[in-house]
């Protein structure tokens, strides 16, 4: 698998991204206008555009259901933590406490 940074030319994949696995992990009981609302105003294209390139931190990773478990995110994970600055002091990981498939990722990662 090739990492590559990402640039304003996949900004609309990553915001459809997003919005797909975030939905289909957090909204098992159909989609209120709420989360549809929640969704389109924080998931959308010109919100990622603004956030490539800048200095942020990194609040979420998301692999594509039909790709997970194939080491796609541990992948992802690596090259992150490869580029932790090394005077950093200190790392946070954190799950969403009803994304199970998300805490043993972390945990398998951490531990």
């Amino acid at each position: 698998m090739r990492l590559r940074p990402a640039d304003l030319t996949d900004a609309s994949s990553l915001a459809a991204l997003s919005a797909e696995v975030w939905l289909g992990t957090y909204l098992k009981q159909g989609i209120s206008a709420h989360f549809a609302d929640y969704v389109l105003a924080e998931m959308a294209a010109q919100k990622v555009r603004a956030m490539l390139g800048a200095d942020c931190e990194v609040s979420t990773v998301y692999v594509r259901p039909n790709a997970q478990g194939q080491g796609r995110g541990g992948a992802l994970l690596g090259h992150l933590l490869a580029h932790v600055p090394k005077d950093a002091s200190g790392l946070w990981l954190a799950t969403n406490s009803e994304n199970g498939p998300a805490i043993g990722f972390s945990c398998r990662r951490v531990s």
